[in-house]
């Protein structure tokens, strides 16, 4: 039947004679369901465009918060620094924000040392210094090269090694002094101790400590015989107890072989050969007191560098010239054992003069070869030969002359890490976000049909391919499904190797990257989704039109009695009227 009546209305010149010879009701609900698949047609295809709208909305929100993380790699160049150093016991470094990445290729001849000095040995800190029986007031002049001097007045109220150490201290001298208690020599400064099946040798610097000094020295000792960087040791000196402990914060047992020969350090330090073992993070205490070798008044520069050196004069009689032979103020007895005022060789060595004090170290300057170009400084803290970088001297290079050792500091931005890890993750979201949306052949995504998005995904992949290198320079691998990952044992090892390549690698790398991203973000999907709106206006004016047909063929049903006739009745300019929409629609047509 329905084809029946499409063919009849198509051969007729006048439909409406047909419509009144036909069955009425089939016919116009026959249309009507015509009408209505098209409408649902309509609503389908302007859903569809909808939902890829909201889609390049979700896709273009996390290129954004990708595209931040880009822009934060460019920015890290300019960003606070941070120096690895590749030994820390004989090497760190201070990087400031304009540093420029890069390394530095070190090698430490010589260490910055003061003067220090010190007495013979007295059997007490109160024991007196001055002969005051002669003249009850005498002087002591300090004088540290070109400083203004100053001069200290010895009397009954300071003539011991306490006083003149705390009268020398007020002084503001330039130098600073102390009571040691301890000598280390070579017959006394050496420990012997294994940790695994490793054994090491802690040899303590020679000199004259007092116990909290001493207590630093060996620690030092064995940080640096067991070479594996940080505070790995500590030890603490009990002035009350007289005794010493040893911590371990090795990771493992520590073994102290007192029993072995060449441990001779145990006796001054108090420690008898039944204490051996010490487990990680415990301490043992030396169950006897340490070893006091007698008082010393030891003075030391307080700056370091070989002009800083130390000169000490005394007047005992009073008239105002010190350093008087005829006044015995250069011999060796009374206040005139603390005179120092000697001739030096090339090393700072004293070689005549008067040197009735005791030269433990020389005034000596910082010797470091950086790049291959030699420098000598007065300080172990040097700021002064690459920009924006401070370079802190630990340990000398007993090999220097003969076989030095290279040292290598690594100066690169300090978010270098954070920042890829951040781009990395933002990037691995969006990327999983894209094959959500195209989805795969068994389970097609909603943008699975559309070829902008395709062509975005292919851009990306043959993008990331063909940088390949680049990313190899970062640590950073590509995977087949489109995934970053980070290797951040290999990311160390090219900053240390070449921050500045690392650092200019990831600025490329995102310069280029963000040319792209940029791109899509402002224009490309911007322009994808226009499209999409443009065809949803469409849409929304066929489902107006088909609304209307709808509209009367409803009217038309819904009137059984006459339905036709009453349309024919209306005036033609009325909406509902079947003549007035033709008549509309004949205006349309022309």
């Amino acid at each position: 039947m329905p084809n029946n009546i499409i063919s009849s209305l198509s051969n007729s010149t006048n439909p409406l004679n047909i419509l009144q010879s036909t069955n009425k009701s089939r016919l116009i609900k026959y249309l009507a369901t015509k009408d209505m698949d098209e409408y649902k047609k309509l609503q389908y295809q302007k859903t569809d465009a909808e939902i890829k709208i909201t889609s390049y909305g979700t896709l273009v929100s996390n290129l954004s918060v990708m595209n931040e993380a880009i822009h934060r790699m460019k920015k890290s160049i300019t960003e606070t620094k941070t120096a690895l150093s590749s030994d820390t016991n004989s090497l760190l470094a201070i990087a400031d924000s304009y540093a420029l990445p890069g390394n530095y290729n070190i090698q430490i001849g010589k260490l910055a040392q003061s003067q220090n000095l010190s007495t013979g040995l007295f059997a007490s800190a109160n024991d007196s210094i001055a002969d005051l029986s002669t003249y009850n007031s005498q002087s002591l002049k300090i004088k540290v090269a070109t400083q203004d001097a100053k001069v200290i007045t010895i009397d009954s109220s300071n003539n011991t090694l306490s006083g003149i150490k705390n009268a020398i201290n007020s002084a503001n001298a330039g130098v600073t002094a102390d009571i040691s208690k301890f000598d280390i020599t070579d017959s006394n400064n050496k420990i012997m101790f294994k940790i695994g099946e490793s054994t090491f040798t802690a040899t303590i610097e020679k000199g004259s400590y007092s116990g909290e000094t001493l207590a630093l020295k060996v620690k030092m000792a064995f940080i640096n015989s067991y070479n594996q960087g940080g505070d790995k040791f500590n030890v603490q000196y009990n002035e009350e107890d007289n005794t010493f402990s040893i911590l371990n914060n090795s990771g493992s047992t520590m073994d102290l072989l007192w029993d072995n020969p060449s441990s001779n350090a145990r006796e001054i330090l108090g420690f008898d050969s039944s204490l051996m073992s010490v487990e990680n993070n415990k301490k043992i205490t030396s169950n006897n007191e340490a070893q006091i070798s007698g008082y010393r008044l030891v003075i030391s520069s307080d700056k370091t560098g070989a002009d800083n050196k130390i000169t000490l004069e005394v007047d005992i009689d009073g008239n105002g010239i010190f350093g008087e032979a005829s006044a015995g103020e250069i011999d060796n007895i009374g206040l005139g054992r603390l005179a120092f005022n000697p001739t030096y060789d090339e090393n700072n060595n004293p070689v005549g003069g008067v040197k009735n004090m005791t030269q433990n170290l020389n005034a000596q300057d910082s010797l470091i070869k950086i790049d291959g170009l030699e420098y000598v400084r007065s300080t172990n803290n040097i700021s002064d030969i690459a920009i924006g970088v401070t370079f802190n001297l630990l340990r000398a290079d007993e090999n220097y002359y003969t076989n030095p050792e290279n040292k290598r500091i690594s100066i690169y931005p300090m978010s270098i890490e954070s920042n890829l890890q951040s781009f990395i993750t933002s990037f691995n979201i969006t990327s999983d976000v894209i094959n959500k949306q195209k989805g795969s052949p068994d389970d097609p995504g909603v943008l699975a049909d559309d070829s902008f998005m395709n062509n975005f995904d292919s851009d990306l992949r043959n993008f990331f391919i063909s940088n390949g290198s680049l990313l190899a320079s970062l640590g950073l691998n590509y995977s087949e499904k489109g995934e970053l990952k980070l290797d951040e044992q290999m990311l160390k090892i090219f900053l240390s190797e070449n921050a500045q390549g690392v650092t200019n690698a990831m600025t490329l790398l995102a310069s280029r990257l963000s040319i792209k991203i940029s791109n899509y973000i402002e224009r490309e999907i911007p322009s994808q989704t226009a499209t999409y709106e443009e065809q949803i206006k469409d849409l929304q004016k066929k489902e107006l039109q088909v609304k209307g047909r709808l509209k009367i063929k409803q009217l038309m049903i819904l009137n059984n009695e006459n339905p036709l006739n009453q349309l024919l009745n209306k005036p033609v300019n009325e909406e509902v009227g079947l003549l007035g929409l033709l008549a509309i629609n004949t205006k349309k047509k022309k």
